[in-house]
């Protein structure tokens, strides 16, 4: 293509580096996390996949599209496999880090199998396990503000890389959020979700230069500061007992007593304090009484990125803890 010079300038983006300095044999660029878990699953040739009970349906839904037979898992209070087993060679297992808070248990478990997804799309800061069986799945839309990107990275990597995905009409709705609140651009943002779920491409060109220059530092220390304040402060109502160590969360984990999660998303919601449920579908496959089904009706998963400080920490908990009382 010949080179251009002159015109209108373009958008002015940080000229550094992408967070995995890794080499470009150990890594591949995807949309999404589905299309990364599909592409690892395909490259290791596998029949059959466990995966928890407790995930998003959309990858269930993306492993069996493949022609490859999967089996579910419960886990346990502490979030880990209960009585996980895949053992043959064309069989893997799909270890969730959930919220971020999980890497010294993925480190260990994955040990224990010898084909195993390492899904980190809840733990981007997580480092990856660079030994042969091991793929590591990222998300970079859960802590940069991106339309797209994900990252497949194991050794050796035998995954294809599939063709850029162009991205730049994507944008709109994050600079609409960045001048008129996340709220105004909910609509687009849940186009955009539908738009990656029709198609797997590799991540867009514009997405790789914005993610070369975020500023890691800042996300991940803002992170852990905000999920420390908050622990600190409502920690000792929470049902849900994990430490955060050297992770970096993805949102705070506030497991509400028993029956009250739904009545208080709402009293959040009516006070413009958004909180996903994950996952609704866990309602309607596991039992009621399991830790899937009561996680997906009383799990709060309160936001502690880097848009806030700990003044923000301390007004959500105290809105939280009223709430609390009056549910």
């Amino acid at each position: 293509m010949l080179a251009e010079y002159g015109g209108y300038l373009p958008l002015e983006l940080v000229r550094g580096k992408e967070y995995f300095q890794v080499s470009e044999k150990e890594i591949r660029r995807y949309n999404c996390g589905r299309t990364a878990i599909a592409e690892a699953v395909k490259a290791a040739k596998l029949k059959k996949v466990c995966l928890p009970y407790y995930i998003c349906d959309t990858v269930a839904a993306e492993i069996a599209g493949l022609g490859v037979e999967t089996e579910r898992y419960s886990i346990d209070a502490r979030l880990c496999p209960v009585a996980a087993e895949a053992c043959s060679a064309d069989t893997g297992i799909l270890l969730v880090n959930y919220f971020g808070l999980m890497d010294r248990q993925m480190e260990v478990m994955q040990a224990s199998y010898q084909n195993v997804i390492l899904d980190c799309t809840q733990a981007f800061f997580a480092s990856p396990i660079l030994r042969n069986g091991v793929s590591n799945i990222y998300s970079c839309r859960k802590f940069v503000g991106v339309p797209d990107g994900a990252y497949l990275i194991e050794k050796d990597c035998k995954a294809r890389q599939l063709p850029l995905e162009r991205s730049w009409d994507s944008y709109t709705y994050l600079c609409k959020a960045h001048a008129a609140g996340t709220n105004a651009a909910y609509a687009e943002n849940l186009e955009n979700e539908r738009h990656l779920s029709c198609k797997r491409t590799g991540m867009s060109i514009l997405t790789q230069k914005v993610l070369a220059g975020a500023p890691y530092d800042f996300i991940r220390n803002r992170r852990r500061k905000n999920y420390q304040k908050l622990d600190q402060l409502i920690g000792a109502t929470n049902r849900l007992k994990l430490p955060a160590g050297d992770g970096v969360p993805y949102v705070y984990p506030y497991w509400a007593t028993r029956g009250k999660g739904a009545a208080i998303r709402e009293a959040l919601r009516s006070k413009r304090i958004y909180t996903p449920t994950l996952w609704r579908e866990c309602l309607d496959i596991c039992q009621p009484g399991s830790i899937e089904y009561e996680l997906s009706s009383d799990l709060l998963c309160i936001p502690i990125d880097q848009r806030y400080q700990t003044s923000d920490m301390v007004k959500l908990a105290e809105i939280l803890d009223l709430i609390v009382k009056e549910c």
